[in-house]
């Protein structure tokens, strides 16, 4: 299999303000079309870090 990457296309996100979603298009898997949401808030500050929260794998949403 063969994943090419793309430069995500942000647009405003239905969290308000300062949030962005970008929506990720992956190949089929075996129940069919795969699609992920990424969001994001942008720091005031610059910053090399970051945390991904992936759905399951967490009891909570913050």
């Amino acid at each position: 299999m063969t994943i090419t990457l793309q430069t995500p296309r942000y647009q405003p996100d239905v969290l308000g303000a300062g949030y962005e979603q970008a929506t990720l298009n992956f190949p089929d898997d075996y129940e069919g079309k795969v699609v992920a949401t990424l969001i994001r808030k942008k720091a005031e500050q610059p910053t090399s870090k970051a945390v991904l929260y992936i759905h399951g794998f967490i009891d909570y949403f913050f």
